[in-house]
């Protein structure tokens, strides 16, 4: 026993792995493995989880059987033998050989079945992080979601627990299994629990981050809108979005925001009465160029200001504007305004407004953007009706300036 126990601290080193490999160490590690002795079963696992990683040593175990072996671990009366077994699995879900054994057995359904049975947080955590890794085959998803109970075992491990790290596990898996549309039908319901989530000062930004994250997949799925309706999101992401002093957090709250912008009048009109225009704006003229929460707040009002509303606000209107006519003196972020054909449309628009300041804004902004790389853009969002009619105005201002943006718009 003393000995296994040497080698499973030698078999850190890569090279004593590959000495150990060589002289058949593998098959005398699993062969203690149906020790009726504890403690040496426990030595020889220990040992294993050192091998694990080695792609030698895997394809030994693979040969060897040791999908039935880790299989019989995990109903161990040992929490030590089920831990490490969930652990040798772990290391090894990403390999191809094992996932077919795994699926060709239908073994993920005692892996799913753990979930109801866990005895503790980190007996759960072991098993969620396995099916992090196993839940990305589409096949073993599919198979995971017709195990009873596994999704609502999933969604009930995170309502009911507040660790830091078993949330962040259960997240992780939530993310995987709303790209599944009939899993995504039943993890729905957890919407509300996500947004109060969020929404609590005392949370972790990790987990923020990636309920954000979750709650992002979520919104980008009709399936999932009238749930998101029903809460109160947009006022839970604008007081984020204004208190985070975490990059990461503001960065996820504002792809939220550009999704939820995506979606429409369901959430365009919520969003522009919102404190989210001012805080973009501040973001704006507080965030360095390269900044990547700056890119994000550029995406976030091209979306905002593409959402197609049936009767605009005025205020909302001039706020957007006014913001994408600050950020298009940026080169770079004229790129971002390129990259989405909606917002020169909104831009073009504003010209045909009654509001002569709005109107006066609008050419503002398409003077700035009027460089031969935009030309084409504004060409095909219909600048040059505005343009004429503009060129004729009482507005000495107006007129000037519409008349040469329209000289070059029309340059051959």
């Amino acid at each position: 026993m003393q000995a296994v126990w040497a080698a499973s601290r030698v078999l850190i080193e890569e090279n004593n792995q590959s000495y150990f490999i060589q002289c058949g160490g593998v098959q005398m590690l699993l062969n203690m493995l149906n020790s009726t002795n504890q403690g040496l079963s426990i030595r020889a696992l220990l040992a294993l989880c050192c091998l694990i990683t080695n792609d030698q040593c895997q394809k030994q175990l693979l040969e060897a059987g040791i999908l039935s072996k880790l299989m019989g671990l995990l109903i161990s009366s040992s929490k030590l033998l089920r831990l490490h077994a969930l652990k040798i699995i772990q290391n090894i879900g990403n390999d191809a050989r094992f996932r077919s054994l795994l699926l060709a057995e239908n073994k993920i359904t005692q892996i799913a079945d753990l979930l109801s049975t866990c005895s503790n947080n980190d007996e759960s955590k072991s098993v969620l992080d396995c099916l992090v890794i196993l839940l990305k085959e589409e096949t073993i998803l599919e198979q995971f979601y017709n195990c009873i109970g596994a999704i609502e075992n999933i969604l009930s491990l995170f309502i009911r627990n507040q660790s830091t790290d078993l949330l962040l596990s259960t997240l992780s898996v939530l993310y995987i299994v709303i790209e599944h549309e009939p899993s995504r039908l039943k993890s729905r319901r957890i919407i509300p629990f996500l947004v109060d989530l969020v929404s609590q000062k005392d949370t972790d930004a990790s987990v923020v981050i990636q309920s954000l994250h979750c709650l992002t997949s979520f919104s980008t799925h009709a399936s999932c809108t009238s749930i998101i309706q029903k809460t109160n999101i947009v006022f839970v992401v604008s007081s984020l979005l204004f208190n985070s002093v975490d990059d990461k957090v503001k960065v996820h709250c504002l792809q939220l925001i550009s999704s939820l912008a995506k979606i429409g009048n369901t959430f365009a009109i919520s969003l522009a009465q919102s404190s989210i225009p001012n805080t973009l704006v501040q973001l704006l003229t507080a965030t360095k160029e390269d900044s990547i929460v700056r890119q994000q707040v550029i995406t976030a009002i091209s979306w905002m200001s593409s959402s197609k509303q049936q009767q605009p606000n005025q205020e909302i209107v001039e706020r957007i504007l006014w913001a994408l006519s600050f950020f298009s003196l940026d080169q770079s972020c004229q790129q971002q305004i390129r990259s989405s054909k909606m917002g020169f449309q909104f831009i073009v628009t504003c010209l045909g407004r009654d509001e002569e300041i709005t109107r006066t804004l609008a050419i503002k902004t398409v003077l700035i953007l009027s460089g031969k790389e935009n030309r084409k853009h504004l060409k095909d969002a219909g600048a040059i009706p505005y343009l004429t009619r503009l060129a004729t105005s009482n507005h000495r201002p107006l007129q000037l300036a519409s008349a040469k943006v329209l000289s070059l718009l029309l340059e051959q």
